[in-house]
């Protein structure tokens, strides 16, 4: 490792350019999965045009071989008439970029780990590094305390939890692990909508996925338009994303984009993802006016049928847990968020500002009623000034 060689890329062209590296490695890598991979991050960065500057370190070899990439940006906010500077994960921000991490040559990882973060500390200006939902692994923790205890920074990290389910041999083995009156309610359900309708289940075909991407958007709003909410499909950065992944990942055939058709109509739809024999599910939208049938349940049971029978080995519903994902799951597992802070008198007024804010956040749930507390923050978070203001405590 004597003869390493450390690389800064912070334009688009060479982030475009380290498509080849950066599927080699990832298929060498310690920890990867499908949100590490380069058509996922190039096509968030491509489509959401985040105001931030890229910071993706590269370690090489002495042969000039990728061992290392760290895909960063670099962002900035004001408090208190203060400017700090923020690392995160590219990705970061719009709530669908999950499990990340450090791509790391397995045969190296250690080393490789230790050259990143050498590189954060001295090739690049920072205040604050935010690094959100970490594929969780004794390495990458063990190594940011070393670090931070090395350099005399300070380390908050929290936990994201997401339901994971293990699939058995059979659908019948399945669902006998499921609670019994969900069980029941399942099965019954799904006879009550083949006796009603013409059922069709299945996985939308390429020539169909620009027409079923726009059903999703309409079929996704309906429920949050119901409820007098936009959806996340409002953002149309959001829907170039989703336009640009289905491409990108059909032609790598990792996509799985699942359909529930009534009498011929598209109701229900997953847009989900294979990698690695786990099926990832980053997104879900159904026709609110058959709500009544259950159909996103009765959705979720077909997609679970077909990947045991396609001989895949989890279902992973991704960040965060419910009520309705942990009917499903027999795991609930963890993402790491971790936040280092360099000490000082400027990060001193920062830790102190969020602190005084999450206790009043903290008073007014624990005073107020559900409903008054809920308006609030529709209020003070939404897409409006003021939400935008506050946000950036919670940054």
């Amino acid at each position: 490792m004597n003869d390493i060689q450390l690389k800064l890329l912070t334009t688009v062209s060479e982030f475009g350019e380290m498509k080849e590296d950066w599927n080699k490695l990832i298929e060498q890598s310690t920890f990867a999965n499908i949100f590490m991979s380069f058509e996922w991050m190039y096509a968030w960065w491509c489509t959401y045009h985040p105001d931030a500057q890229l910071r993706i370190v590269v370690i090489q070899d002495g042969q000039g071989k990728t061992i290392g990439i760290a895909p960063l940006m670099l962002t900035s906010f004001k408090r208190f008439g203060l400017e700090y500077k923020r690392l995160n994960m590219i990705g970061d921000g719009t709530h669908e970029t999950n499990h990340v991490g450090f791509l790391l040559y397995n045969q190296k990882a250690d080393e490789v780990i230790e050259k990143i973060f050498f590189a954060i500390h001295k090739k690049i200006e920072w205040d604050v590094i935010n690094l959100n939902r970490l594929w969780k692994s004794n390495l990458i923790e063990k190594q940011i305390f070393a670090w931070a205890g090395k350099n005399l920074l300070f380390v908050k990290q929290k936990n994201t939890e997401y339901v994971f389910a293990n699939l058995p041999d059979t659908f019948d083995e399945f669902l006998s692990n499921l609670q019994p009156r969900f069980r029941t309610k399942l099965r019954s359900t799904r006879k009550r909508l083949l006796e009603k309708f013409r059922v069709e289940f299945g996985v939308h075909t390429p020539d169909t996925l620009s027409e079923a991407l726009q059903i999703l958007f309409k079929n996704h709003s309906s429920r949050w338009h119901a409820v007098g909410e936009k959806g996340a499909f409002a953002n149309f950065r959001r829907r170039a994303f989703y336009d640009v992944l289905t491409e990108k990942f059909c032609e790598r055939g990792w996509l799985l984009f699942f359909y529930l058709k009534l009498d011929e109509k598209t109701i229900a739809q997953q847009y989900c993802f294979e990698y690695n024999n786990i099926v990832y599910q980053l997104q879900e939208g159904f026709d609110y006016k058959y709500a009544e049938y259950n159909v996103g349940n009765i959705l979720r049971s077909y997609i679970i049928e077909y990947c045991i029978k396609n001989k895949k080995v989890a279902y992973d519903m991704l960040a965060y847990t419910s009520r309705n994902k942990l009917q499903w799951g027999n795991h609930v597992k963890r993402d790491l968020s971790i936040r280092i802070l360099k000490r000082g008198l400027k990060n001193s007024v920062l830790l102190k500002s969020e602190s005084l804010f999450e206790y009043a956040q903290r008073a007014l749930e624990k005073h107020l009623s559900p409903n008054t507390y809920r308006a609030l923050k529709t209020a003070f978070f939404g897409s409006n000034p003021i939400g935008r203001w506050i946000r950036t405590f919670r940054s």
